[in-house]
């Protein structure tokens, strides 16, 4: 063969370009999960998973990179979250956007009582309104949330709520057709970027815990299989690193293999010559001249590398 068949994988995928398109792009798209998918939902675990496999198909292979990578997706995630999704959501979901399924005229203002809420319900049966704080995870808004019934004022149905001052909270109105759309009331300038930082950051945490438990229970895998692989080349069992690769097809080869699977002879590696074993020196036994090897006496053929013998 005249050209080694790894050759493609071995040009542009083991560049640093390589190694820094394949730590942007992870980042990229898991962001993007997070943005297009619900809270909590599996794929903001799979993201996590995600951002670990997509570098290593471009060869980083080094922790700390890797753990740099994690870092900066848990802020980024976070600050993207947070001011490019849940406080331009939030804002926009003011009380007038509350006239829907029978609701209209949806009032909101505060008083010596309390923060009073009114609406017109031209629905049967009373209505309802559902309150909780406000969390949220990139355009998802949500809260802990109390239902409580509206009083009919004869204009109108009201609810007095008493509610935390600086604390963002969701309202809902329910009637006999189902929810309205939410609405985020009881907050001045700013209190919207803490609570969307801090929503943000708890979700986009979630898949960082999963991303670094991966990392180090594989970097600790991989340290293992390294000290393996030192061990088998002190044992002969393996060609030095680098080496141990058919010069053809680019196969793994072993000590002792004369033809790879493509067909290529196999010459050992220069000046290399694996360790005498034991057995070497037993009577029964000589050292091969090609390959060091242990061979049984009467043998005319090395078992290993297979060069012949004379009588001598």
């Amino acid at each position: 063969m005249e050209e080694n068949a790894r050759k493609p994988y071995d040009g542009f995928m083991r560049t640093p370009y390589a190694k820094v398109l394949g730590l942007a792009l992870s980042l990229v798209i898991c962001i993007l999960i997070l943005a297009v998918s619900a809270v909590g939902s599996i794929l903001y675990l799979l993201s996590g998973i995600i951002l670990y496999i997509i570098p290593r198909l471009f060869h980083v292979k080094g922790f700390k990179p890797m753990a740099v990578l994690g870092v900066v997706f848990l802020v980024a995630a976070t600050l993207i979250g947070a001011f490019a999704f849940s406080i331009p959501n939030m804002e926009s979901h003011d009380v007038e956007h509350m006239s829907a399924n029978g609701f209209s005229a949806a009032w909101v203002g505060d008083e010596a009582q309390g923060t009073v809420i009114s609406v017109e319900y031209s629905g049967t049966g009373t209505p309802q309104i559902r309150y909780g704080a406000v969390n949220c995870g990139f355009s998802t808004v949500y809260g802990a949330s109390s239902t409580m019934d509206m009083k009919n004022m004869g204009t109108g149905y009201q609810v007095t709520l008493q509610l935390n001052e600086g604390t963002p909270y969701v309202i809902q109105f329910i009637g006999d057709s189902g929810n309205s759309n939410y609405a985020v009331i009881n907050y001045g300038p700013g209190d919207l970027t803490g609570v969307a930082i801090s929503g943000n950051l708890y979700n986009a945490a979630l898949p960082t815990i999963a991303f670094f438990i991966i990392l180090i229970v594989m970097t600790v895998m991989w340290k293992k299989a390294e000290e393996l692989r030192v061990q088998m080349e002190a044992d002969g069992r393996l060609y030095p690193k680098g080496e141990g690769v058919c010069k053809e097809c680019g196969m793994i080869i072993l000590p002792g293999m004369t033809v790879c699977r493509c067909g290529a002879p196999i010459i050992p590696p220069e000046g290399y010559k694996p360790p005498v074993r034991e057995t070497a020196k037993s009577e029964d036994h000589f050292e091969c001249s090609e390959c060091g090897k242990p061979v049984p006496a009467d043998s005319d053929v090395c078992p290993h590398c297979g060069a012949r013998f004379d009588e001598d």
